[in-house]
């Protein structure tokens, strides 16, 4: 009976305790969500619970009526109370509260939205010049339209983009799902997709979690292999080297479309003039290594006439390019299609060709992730960047 008393006593302890405070936070929780308020209130009670305890104040009273029923009744209605306020905060607070942050998140978007189409409102001049047949053709007018509205979009948009909604407790996931948001707002605006489609390449098959969306394929799932933005650099670059490749060509007895892409790279002459084959230790050095210095690789079907001497457009500032090691075992036709691009059969157009370029960073910040979030960051200077460039 003593060791039952003392273990009553110690419950009763704790309970006068605890009680308090765990009763003033979960009050506080109902009526405000700042959470300094919530911890200076349940400190304060905290403080008179132990002052109220060392003072006999919160011990029920034997001498008064009956010691055993005051006991349950002091040890009892502290959760009782706790209980109540939990079901009240769980299944009425937190709803009305989750239902007010979700239309503020919804409204603060459709505020942004509009900011967003105020500020690409006042740069149009290349979307113009697209949509007028004798302006569209004149290459000049185009050119100049597109660099007035680059600048423009650059001065205007930064400070818009930086003030876009974010979440209070932001994690990975809400953040790659705000940066989609925006993103997708940039392109439903006429202004912003063309100059993004221009600079960036960023159309619709654009994912922006930095994974290629292979082609014939546009589940989210099958986007597994590293996609990079890179400079869209002139082919007499360093470290750029450039293939042009008939799709008839074959390499021993198989099409070279059946081919290991690595083995086409290194036993097909390339036709900038650089020597891959010679350079090969550099690149087997940083093949396998995930840094930000490996070889990435990158695809593109067009005529002779039509090569610009670059690795992209030459009105392109960007362009996409994936990780050499993640297909470089794959067949040249399947890895162009986990790159993006369909290799259209080798008797369908015989004069498109199949150009190759492979690209070696040669310091850290020139290879970026092909992300949304990326994107959103550097948009004012990389939309201004000097396209279709020479690197030392």
């Amino acid at each position: 009976m003593g060791h039952s008393q003392k273990y009553v006593e110690i419950l009763e302890f704790f309970r006068s305790i605890v009680a308090p405070p765990t009763l003033v936070e979960l009050l506080t929780h109902i009526l405000t969500e700042n959470k300094m308020i919530v911890a200076v209130a349940t400190g304060l009670a905290l403080m008179a619970a132990v002052a109220l305890r060392l003072s006999g104040r919160l011990r029920p009273d034997s001498n008064v009526g009956n010691a055993a029923t005051r006991r349950i009744l002091f040890t009892t209605l502290p959760w009782i109370l706790t209980g109540t306020l939990v079901f009240v905060l769980v299944f009425v607070v937190s709803p009305l509260r989750a239902r007010k942050q979700e239309n503020l998140l919804a409204k603060s978007w459709l505020d942004w939205q509009k900011e967003v189409e105020a500020a690409a409102g006042q740069c149009r001049k290349y979307n113009r010049c697209l949509s007028d047949k004798k302006c569209s053709k004149d290459k000049t007018r185009l050119n100049e339209s597109l660099d007035a509205d680059t600048s423009c979009l650059s001065n205007k948009m930064q400070p818009v983009l930086q003030n876009r909604p974010h979440l209070k407790h932001e994690t990975d996931v809400t953040g790659l799902a705000g940066d989609l948001l925006a993103g997708q707002i940039l392109l439903a605006n006429d202004n912003t997709r063309a100059i993004l489609n221009e600079r960036l390449s960023t159309g619709g098959r654009f994912i922006g979690t930095g994974l290629a969306e292979p082609t014939g394929d546009n589940t989210i799932t099958a986007a597994r292999t590293a996609e990079f933005f890179v400079p869209n650099l002139r082919d007499r670059s360093t470290h750029v080297w450039a293939w042009e490749l008939n799709r008839q060509q074959t390499i021993g007895n198989a099409s070279i479309l059946d081919v290991p892409l690595l083995d086409v790279l290194r036993t097909t002459p390339t036709v900038n003039a650089a020597d891959f084959a010679g350079s090969w230790n550099y690149i087997a050095q940083h093949l396998h290594t995930r840094d930000a210095l490996q070889p990435l690789v990158r695809f593109g079907l067009l005529r002779h006439e039509q090569y610009s001497g670059c690795l992209g457009r030459p009105n392109a500032t960007r362009v996409f390019t994936v990780a050499l090691d993640d297909v470089a075992d794959k067949t040249l036709q399947e890895a162009a299609r986990i790159s993006g691009y369909a290799v259209p059969p080798k008797g369908d157009e015989p004069d498109i060709k199949l150009f190759v370029w492979v690209y070696a960073p040669t310091d850290a910040g020139q290879a970026v992730s092909a992300t949304w979030a990326n994107v959103l960051e550097n948009f004012g200077s990389w939309i201004k960047d000097e396209p279709c460039k020479h690197q030392n």
